[in-house]
């Protein structure tokens, strides 16, 4: 009976048959069987570390991808250059603009910036020039015969080095802007001004302004320069997509909240204490 398994009262094994048993097999006796356990153990450790090893280096290589993804996921636009997305670290930095604007004692309207920082406004001058040039990255660049194809083919190969070439355009936009500073008096009568007085620290503010916001938005979405048959040179292509916020979206949403013309103040104002604000 099953019970019967457990009684106290089954037969135990003969002491005497145990030791006919180990006598048979007496432990000092067989030195190929420790060998042999020992390279059981031995097998053994090896087989666990390989596998801690392998489980860690499989967790590394995991965590490591995640912590790329984490950085760069928002960071790159679509249509940054991919070379780009791959070689520059995605890291982000929090810049105090100093391209500011206040009224003085005297009540007159002067722009106002940071001390220690570099001047790229102002009376021309040598050291402002320099300032801009030391500013400047590559305003053209070599784009590789892998890199080609994404920036939609046929660009311009350089005969020298049988390279491709581009522009980024964040660095296109400072070239502009810079071309715009350099010239800003060129239509001066042409445009009527009501006071003069603050028209050159405005100006000098919205240049500075305006190059730090390219900065800050850094698009490297690339202007591929290819050859012009009719000109017989190579020639920027900037008809390129961009990444770009919705800016229509952008414009009704201010229009919505216009604190500025007669015609829809109220409205605004309205709309937004029917809407508990």
């Amino acid at each position: 009976m099953a019970w019967s398994l457990f009684s106290r009262d089954r037969e135990e094994p003969r002491s005497d048959s145990k030791e006919s048993l180990l006598a048979e097999y007496p432990r000092d006796s067989c030195p190929q069987c420790e060998a042999y356990k020992r390279l059981r153990l031995l097998a053994n450790v090896f087989k666990t570390l390989s596998g801690v090893l392998s489980i860690l280096c499989i967790g590394l290589a995991v965590a490591f991808a995640n912590s790329r993804n984490r950085v760069s996921v928002g960071y790159w636009n679509p249509t940054d250059l991919k070379t780009v997305q791959n070689e520059v670290p995605a890291v982000s930095k929090q810049v105090r603009f100093s391209a500011g604007l206040k009224y003085n004692e005297s009540h007159e309207l002067v722009r106002t910036s940071s001390s220690g920082c570099k001047e790229y406004v102002g009376d021309p001058s040598p050291e402002l020039e320099r300032a801009w040039e030391e500013l400047m990255g590559a305003v053209n660049i070599f784009i590789t015969a892998a890199e080609e194809p994404g920036l939609g083919g046929g660009l311009y190969m350089d005969p020298a080095t049988n390279l491709y070439m581009a522009e980024p355009t964040v660095f296109h936009d400072l070239h502009c802007l810079n071309m715009i500073r350099q010239n800003l008096y060129y239509y001066w009568d042409y445009y009527p001004h009501n006071n003069r007085s603050i028209l050159k620290p405005h100006l000098d503010h919205c240049i500075d302004s305006i190059r730090q916001s390219i900065m800050c938005t850094g698009d490297m979405t690339m202007a591929p320069i290819i050859w012009d048959f009719n000109k017989g040179r190579f020639i920027p292509d900037f008809e390129v997509h961009h990444t770009c916020r919705d800016y229509d979206a952008l414009k009704e949403w201010t229009l919505l909240r216009d604190s500025e013309h007669e015609e829809r103040w109220r409205d605004s104002a309205a709309r937004l204490h029917a809407m508990g604000y």
